[in-house]
């Protein structure tokens, strides 16, 4: 563990503690809130919340620190640092400003193996319209298209071996959303990259100065079954030829246990016969937080790469401070090779 990482995880426990004494959370004449949901109320005009008429700031962050150990080779064991920052601006019911950035810094235990740091904006957007209160809204400025599920709850580790190009889209546009209130959603985008020179763009990912422009569309059904679920179909196209197709489903319950199901399929030209495609098939659990400990589960299938599967136990030391153990297992499914990873992981992480 290296100093830096010490002297993060100790300022990191001095502003949870400091956070429960003196902000947890902490709302001030309705204007400002650290921590909480940062969410609107569910009827701005009431006022009845702490982001409803009044013109609100919200503020949250996440930081943490993960050991993760491979039990057949101690040579790929790893230290991750991880966070980001959300800051939102509620200037009326119907309008507001919202950002969120993102770090992740990966280093081997040993010397020799290579740091990956990245950080990146995940978005910083403008939206007009009340996501509880408005059939028609529009989201702009820097973004991800709206396309499939794309969430996950498992530990950094996990995560970071996401093929992101499954995902990933232009960082500049915006996207109109319908929303009948009661069932269904339907969401159109386009977005373009970035002109600036940037080489590494939202998510981290490469662009190579290289410009492409794309269009995605999203619908979503809310039906009773299961005790409330969401059906989504996506389709996504790019001027230089990637098409991308996916189906998902969330389920929750009445204990608020989710269960996610999705599959993406992505074509490098609109034929895909001069690559292989890419496809990921994904199953994730999310209890409930039972007092103080919740269980995450998370299956990934993804053609060409591997097989994966992450346990994960989290439990609340404090009201914002968790302890994270997981037990992963990864195979190759490439064709040649069987070689698998068993790996263990241990991590601090406190939501500020």
């Amino acid at each position: 563990m290296t100093v830096g990482a010490l002297v993060r995880l100790g300022c990191m426990t001095f502003g949870i503690l400091l956070q429960q004494q003196l902000v947890a959370p902490l709302a001030l004449a309705g204007a400002l809130m650290i921590g909480g949901e940062c969410q609107p109320s569910r009827d701005p005009m009431a006022g009845d919340g702490p982001l409803g008429l009044t013109p609100a700031a919200c503020l949250q962050a996440d930081v943490g620190a993960e050991a993760v150990g491979n039990a057949e080779t101690g040579a790929d064991n790893l230290w991750l640092d991880y966070g980001d920052l959300y800051g939102g601006l509620f200037i009326t019911p119907w309008f507001s400003a919202q950002a969120r950035g993102r770090w992740r810094d990966i280093k081997g235990f040993h010397h020799g193996l290579p740091e990956d740091r990245s950080l990146y904006t995940d978005f910083a957007v403008v939206q007009v319209g009340s996501p509880v209160l408005s059939r028609l809204r529009l989201t702009a400025g820097r973004l991800r298209l709206p396309f499939g599920i794309d969430h996950s709850e498992a530990p950094q580790f996990y995560q970071a071996l996401e093929n992101r190009l499954l995902w990933h889209s232009p960082d500049l546009g915006g996207y109109l959303t319908y929303d009948d209130l009661r069932r269904w959603r339907f969401d159109i985008g386009f977005a373009e990259n970035d002109r600036s020179g940037l080489q590494r763009g939202q998510d981290g990912v490469a662009k190579g100065g290289v410009i492409d422009r794309a269009l995605s569309v999203r619908a979503m059904l809310d039906i009773s079954a299961l005790e409330g679920t969401r059906l989504l179909l996506s389709g996504y196209g790019a001027e230089r030829g990637e098409r991308r197709f996916g189906f998902g489903m969330v389920n929750v319950n009445h204990k608020g246990d989710a269960t996610e199901f999705e599959f993406v399929r992505r074509l490098t030209t609109p034929s895909g016969r001069l690559q292989p495609f890419q496809q990921v098939l994904r199953l994730g659990y999310v209890q409930a937080w039972q007092g103080p400990r919740r269980w995450v589960i998370q299956f990934d299938d993804e053609r060409l790469r591997f097989r994966r599967i992450v346990v994960d136990f989290d439990y609340q030391i404090l009201s914002h401070l968790t302890l994270r153990t997981a037990v992963g297992y990864r195979q190759r499914s490439d064709g040649m090779s069987r070689a698998s990873r068993t790996t263990l992981s241990l991590g601090l992480e406190a939501k500020l």
